[in-house]
């Protein structure tokens, strides 16, 4: 039962951080102009922060945070990361720009299978 509640606030965390990832993508290329590697790569860096502070406190009910497990998250989140650029460039090349925020979408799923 507490292991699937963890993955219930586990997955709350991830789906929310799905949703600011594709909110700062939005701002960053719509509003502030950045190329989509660039506003891909800030989107990561906002929603993964705010994954890691969040897991900690709520769903690991740690009530410390400290710099070196950040960077262990952050580190092994990277990959996800890769994957993520990757996939949306080669969309970018193959396809239409125009599904830029569906293919921003497809690179958070895929780099979220393969982390």
């Amino acid at each position: 039962m507490i292991l699937n509640v963890k993955f219930l606030k586990f997955a709350c965390t991830g789906s929310l951080g799905t949703l600011t990832n594709l909110i700062v993508f939005y701002y960053c290329h719509s509003r502030f102009e950045y190329s989509p590697i660039n506003a891909s790569i800030s989107a990561f860096l906002v929603a993964s922060t705010q994954n890691f502070v969040i897991n900690n406190y709520f769903t690991f009910k740690n009530k410390t945070l400290t710099i070196k497990k950040y960077i262990k998250y952050f580190f092994s989140c990277l990959i996800a990361l890769m994957v993520n650029l990757l996939l949306l460039q080669i969309l970018i090349i193959f396809f239409s720009i125009n599904y830029l925020y569906l293919f921003q979408l497809l690179g958070i799923l895929s780099g979220t299978l393969i982390n």
